[in-house]
């Protein structure tokens, strides 16, 4: 007989209580938000290359350290942050994408290391989902702000 599949105790935890699933990604929408106006405020002017993405790494852990069922913290906080830093809004609904699809790379690179059987595999995941995520993060969101919002 095949062995049910183990689910992660957050899964369980916001099937049983759906506004403790709403209120995590609340949570996490600020949390978006926030590492996005750090960033921001860190930047030399409006229009300069940030030297480093802080809520790539907040969307990632979210989605590690939570479930792949964040991913709206990380589309909703992406969009407002960037709407907000007066972008169109087909700019800022792309920038989302971007968002997801960085934080989703990242976070299943990640899970896949862990699985590897070798002494390096956690640290072949997570260098692999830092490394693989920014390039798509940042190959999407700079195609975006070119051709969209010229």
């Amino acid at each position: 007989m095949p062995q049910p599949q183990q689910r992660l105790p957050s899964d369980i935890h916001s099937a049983r209580r759906p506004e403790i699933h709403a209120l995590w990604i609340a949570l996490g929408v600020c949390a978006y938000a926030a590492a996005v106006l750090l960033g921001s405020a860190l930047t030399a002017s409006d229009h300069a290359t940030r030297a480093f993405a802080p809520e790539s790494g907040v969307a990632a852990a979210l989605l590690v350290l939570g479930s792949a069922w964040y991913w709206p913290a990380v589309a909703i906080g992406s969009f407002t942050a960037s709407w907000l830093g007066h972008v169109s809004l087909a700019a800022a609904a792309c920038l989302a994408i971007g968002a997801v699809f960085e934080a989703v790379v990242a976070s299943t690179l990640w899970r896949y290391g862990r699985r590897l059987a070798t002494p390096w595999g956690c640290t072949l995941g997570v260098l692999g989902g830092a490394t693989v995520g920014s390039a798509v993060g940042a190959v999407c969101k700079a195609s975006v702000l070119r051709y969209i919002d010229g």
